[in-house]
């Protein structure tokens, strides 16, 4: 985003969206299996799919001595996501687990009239929430399903915080127009959302080591000490 009229050149890595409704998706899978599935493994299917599954519960005990239920605290934050297994004697095997493990999502395709185009980048997407910029607009508290339209495609599960139409002084790059500004908070709906996203924040963060020694190089370049003037009054 470039603030007022700034001629300024500025590098975004842009990333473009699909969104649509969450209703809009439930209601399209509903229409597309109520003929050939029965009404009872429907309704299981769906709240299968779309209710947000909770940690696993264990057992503690209070000083009566009486067991209580209580959520793990520190459980992953993925059911999806395996630990590495130790042996009889209590050293680490060698497992797998240095491989990244395959996560499955459904990306259903709806009408394109449901679907609204969108756009954001790179800065402006965070671990709990992220913004962008929608041909449409939203109502706050909807329910939302964000596809990120790159080589491999993933979706996630928000709720709209916020959405409105941005100041005409400002202008986005890029073709077309897309009024609206949009915050989504991240719900984690399904298993296995919060393990993408990550993994695709880790992939295009930059590396430190590498930004270290341009600062170093540059710095080495720029300084400028009393000892240089003085070989050149002796010369």
């Amino acid at each position: 985003m470039i603030y007022k009229n700034s001629n300024a050149p500025v590098l975004l890595k842009k990333i473009n969206l699909n969104v649509w409704s969450l209703k809009d998706e439930i209601s399209h899978v509903i229409m597309s299996k109520i003929d050939t599935i029965e009404e009872k493994e429907l309704i299981k299917s769906l709240v299968e799919d779309y209710s947000a599954s909770k940690p696993p519960l264990r057992l503690i005990k209070n000083e009566t001595g009486e067991s209580q239920e209580e959520y793990g605290a520190e459980t992953s934050d993925d059911s999806d996501i395996t630990e590495p297994s130790s042996d009889s004697e209590g050293q680490d095997t060698e497992s797998d687990t240095s491989k990244e493990q395959i996560i499955s999502q459904k990306i259903l395709k709806l009408p394109d009239h449901k679907i609204a185009r969108s756009t954001t980048i790179m800065s402006e997407i965070y671990m709990e929430e992220m913004f962008f910029f929608s041909e449409t607009p939203f109502i706050e508290g909807q329910s939302i399903v964000i596809q990120f339209c790159l080589p491999q495609k993933f979706i996630m599960n928000a709720d709209i915080v916020f959405c409105q139409t941005y100041s005409a002084s400002n202008r986005v790059i890029g073709k077309g127009k897309l009024p609206y500004r949009v915050c989504a908070k991240f719900t984690f709906l399904r298993n296995g959302e919060m393990t993408l996203l990550r993994r695709f924040l880790n992939s295009v963060e930059p590396e430190l080591k590498e930004l270290k020694k341009i600062d170093k190089k540059s710095e080495s370049e720029e300084n400028v000490t009393e000892e240089m003037f003085e070989d050149v009054e002796t010369k």
